[in-house]
């Protein structure tokens, strides 16, 4: 890069002008070390007229940087300690990554916003409060203009979204078409449980395991017609698997007196 540019008079030109520029306008901003001679230039992203003085001088800075001259920004994360951003896990590369990357490229003005399943790699505590940074980063009212839409398969997403600021659009596969789900008119899913969520808004009608949700309710069906060659059979096979599950449900939990009804009426 650096010969190709040095062949290039009229541009190494202008890379020097734009250097001379940042000292004449006095926006190389000196580090608190000593013995540093770094200059740090910082870019306003939130006030939109300062965010197009960095889209205009984006390229002049891309130049410096293939030259060795600058480095791009380190973000730097607190928690019992410093560590840097590569330090982090996946989930908080991918979390500060993603918001960061927002904060550069969004537009205050008609922007539209899509995110894609933005809970993948993210731990539950991270999903809890995604749409929390989402609502601070875009609260301000130069974005009230501004749309995200947001694609999840999160609960925890879709109970943290507001009524009144928010639509909940459902989309199921039908042959080869897609097709929209219905929602109850002014649904407002904040605050609800896991529970509320999957079987309301995702259709899930058990928050359990395969086995629980559709294995017991089979064993159930076949208790209650009586029939005792199909009885007989299900408590060879679902025997151990019952008694396994009776001893690891809590004390409290309803399905453990459902359990061992089912055990009683069975034999290995």
């Amino acid at each position: 890069q650096y010969l190709k540019i040095k062949e290039d008079r009229k541009l190494l030109q202008s890379i020097c002008d734009f250097c001379n520029k940042l000292v004449n306008e006095d926006k190389l901003e000196k580090l608190p070390y000593k013995y540093s001679s770094i200059r740090k230039i910082t870019y306003n992203l939130i006030e939109p007229s300062l965010f197009e003085r960095l889209n205009a001088e984006y390229p002049m800075l891309e130049h410096l940087r293939q030259l060795g001259m600058i480095s791009s920004p380190e973000i730097e994360l607190k928690r019992a300690g410093g560590y840097s951003l590569q330090e982090s896990s996946s989930g908080e590369y991918h979390f500060f990554s993603s918001i960061v990357g927002l904060m550069a490229t969004v537009k205050p003005t008609n922007s539209l916003v899509l995110i894609d399943e933005p809970e993948i790699s993210l731990h539950p505590n991270w999903q809890m409060k995604y749409l929390s940074f989402l609502r601070e980063l875009f609260g301000h009212s130069e974005y009230a203009t501004c749309h995200i839409l947001v694609a999840t398969h999160s609960h925890f997403l879709i109970s943290d979204l507001k009524g009144d600021s928010s639509k909940i659009i459902g989309l199921k596969r039908a042959g080869r078409e897609i097709e929209i789900i219905d929602m109850p008119k002014g649904i407002d899913t904040y605050g609800w449980s896991a529970e509320d969520v999957l079987y309301n808004v995702f259709n899930v009608l058990s928050t359990r395991n395969k086995f629980v949700a559709e294995d017991i309710a089979k064993i159930l069906n076949e208790l209650s017609s009586g029939d005792k060659n199909k009885i007989n059979k299900l408590s060879k096979e679902k025997y151990d698997e019952l008694l396994e599950l009776e001893s690891a449900l809590k004390e409290n939990d309803p399905l453990k007196r459902v359990v061992k009804t089912i055990l009683t009426k069975v034999s290995k």
